[in-house]
């Protein structure tokens, strides 16, 4: 008996599914991947600045100066509109301490509560 020799097709190994041909092909799938992932993080994060920008600076309510006092307390001064507000921020509550017209522009020298 004779021993049959294999033939050349039945020897060669198949390809797996999903085989890339080319090692580039496998790097340029994922460049393209990452730069749509990093081009949505960046719409993402425009659109929630946008939106903050929005909700904050819609009604001219502006924090000009905090001091913290504490772990957990602050000094803050608002403005709104022609007035700012001197408050004192706690964990626990937001006290008005002192209210006056704000009298001077964008670019003057603060004037001190007291």
């Amino acid at each position: 008996m004779a021993a049959a020799e294999p033939t050349p097709a039945a020897s060669a190994p198949l390809p797996a599914a999903g085989f890339d041909a080319s090692p580039w092909l496998g790097l340029a799938t994922t460049l393209v991947s990452l730069l749509i992932v990093l081009a949505l993080a960046w719409l993402m994060l425009r659109w929630l600045r946008r939106s903050a920008v929005a909700a904050t600076g819609s009604d001219g309510l502006r924090v000009q100066r905090a001091v913290s006092l504490g772990a957990r307390e602050r000094l803050v001064v608002v403005r709104h509109g022609d007035t700012e507000y001197l408050l004192g921020v706690t964990a626990a509550s937001v006290t008005l301490i002192d209210r006056r017209p704000s009298d001077r522009s964008e670019g003057a020298a603060p004037v001190p509560f007291c």
